[in-house]
């Protein structure tokens, strides 16, 4: 399925978006690919290409 399907129409009001991965693989297990997504998170706040207000990533049994 293409990203195509996830638009955002009302750009002033806060979006939810929740994902899963095929099959329910664990992948936030590892402290490096937690690391990964906070930091690419980081980068779009700054490029000022996402406002980010809060985020809650489930899975991080080594932290």
């Amino acid at each position: 399925m293409g990203r195509s399907r996830y638009k955002i129409v009302e750009p002033t009001h806060p979006h939810f978006l929740t994902c899963t991965i095929l099959n329910w693989l664990p992948i936030f297990t590892r402290k490096e690919s937690v690391d990964i997504l906070i930091q690419s998170f980081k980068h779009l706040e700054k490029e000022d290409k996402l406002k980010l207000y809060a985020y809650l990533i489930l899975g991080m049994t080594c932290l």
